[in-house]
């Protein structure tokens, strides 16, 4: 039991002492990302498409007076994924350089997650490059993202597609 500041007791809860994360879907996985790293999650919002731009570039979105890069993980573009409605929302994110919005299937909702930490990244491009631990919720494995090194995988990705594309013309 513990004890709060007018003296009552309540029975001790494990979900008060884990933090909170952004839970969403993609491409028939579950992610997570720290909540305090997330400024909105909203429905998929109109956005300019940007002429020669790589699919991991879905466009530019004005929100709330600023514009800002809705991103989409280049690696969800598999044909045999499961059907059904394919980013729908968006999660903006609060980055170093400015928020930017990362195209989800479904957000499930801010839950505490015990998250184990792994020792590094599981992939090499996309959302497995940042995956830094997992979790579990209602039997199923929660692939927990850490914001910064999403952005700077993606970001690199799309340098060397500018840089390529540059170099060719």
């Amino acid at each position: 039991m513990n004890t709060t500041a007018g003296g009552s007791s309540e029975p001790n809860n494990a979900a008060h002492d884990h933090e909170k994360y952004c839970v969403f879907e993609h491409g028939g996985s579950t992610f997570a990302i720290l909540a305090n790293a997330i400024r909105e999650v909203g429905l998929r919002p109109a956005h300019a498409r940007v002429p020669d731009a790589p699919p991991m570039l879905a466009g530019v979105v004005h929100l709330r007076n600023e514009f800002l890069p809705l991103l989409r993980d280049p690696e969800a573009f598999e044909p045999e994924l499961p059907c059904g409605p394919r980013e729908s929302q968006v999660v903006i994110v609060n980055g170093e350089n400015g928020p930017w919005g990362l195209l989800v299937d479904r957000v499930i909702g801010l839950l505490p997650l015990d998250v184990s930490l792994s020792s590094g990244a599981t992939g090499n491009r996309g959302l497995a490059a940042a995956v830094m631990g997992s979790a579990t919720l209602e039997h199923r494995i929660i692939r927990v993202l850490d914001e910064r090194s999403l952005h700077r995988s993606i970001s690199e990705q799309l340098n060397r597609y500018w840089a390529q594309l540059n170099t060719s013309a």
